[in-house]
């Protein structure tokens, strides 16, 4: 088995080498429910990598793979899925702001945490600052503390704790809710979808 293969690739090639369906690979991993099986195996092939972690074992199972093969193959997707974000990150990419929040007593400040920041689909939306079109860089920040002082909805029980400006995929800067600069990004921080892989 190639050490270099996706997951997909990897499944792809151990049902036509055992010369196996997937309602049999799914037997192999251990479903009784067969048509259980297959939908978690078209998941992992649509490439639900958490799932895959969770099914390592069924999958070495069923590939008659051990179980280093499948972390590297699983490995090897997760690197192609955050390639093919990040290509598509800098392509469509605006310049925006990215609201910071505290919920309770849990810190969202993510500076020097990480360059992601997940949440919900609805979060998400709240969380991001668009900047007047054509404006000059230079006003992003001015921009981005006068949206905090609006009304901004924001998650139940959190409060602003400021935002992050994203002038660039390569460069950003943290700004406390009043407006000053706390520190220098050598990334944007981004924004993930809870449920996708990351």
């Amino acid at each position: 088995v190639s050490l270099e293969l996706s997951l997909v690739q990897l499944i792809r090639q151990r049902m036509q080498d055992l010369d196996i369906t997937r309602g049999e690979l799914a037997r192999r991993m251990g479903y009784s429910n067969i048509r259980k099986g297959c939908r978690r195996i078209a998941m992992i092939c649509a490439g639900d990598l958490s799932l895959a972690e969770t099914l390592r074992d069924a999958l070495s199972r069923g590939l008659g793979v051990d179980l280093v093969n499948i972390d590297r193959s699983i490995d090897t997707s997760g690197t192609e899925l955050m390639n093919v974000q990040d290509a598509d990150f800098r392509q469509s990419f605006k310049p925006h702001a990215v609201v910071v929040t505290v919920l309770g007593e849990t810190e969202y400040f993510p500076c020097m945490v990480s360059p992601t920041l997940k949440c919900s689909m609805r979060e998400a939306r709240m969380r991001i600052i668009n900047f007047t079109e054509g404006s000059p860089p230079e006003t992003y920040a001015v921009q981005a503390c006068e949206a905090l002082t609006e009304d901004l909805p924001l998650f139940m029980g959190s409060s602003t704790r400021g935002y992050v400006v994203n002038y660039s995929p390569d460069c950003a800067l943290c700004f406390d809710k009043e407006g000053k600069p706390i520190e220098s990004l050598s990334e944007a921080l981004r924004i993930e979808v809870s449920g996708r892989y990351g």
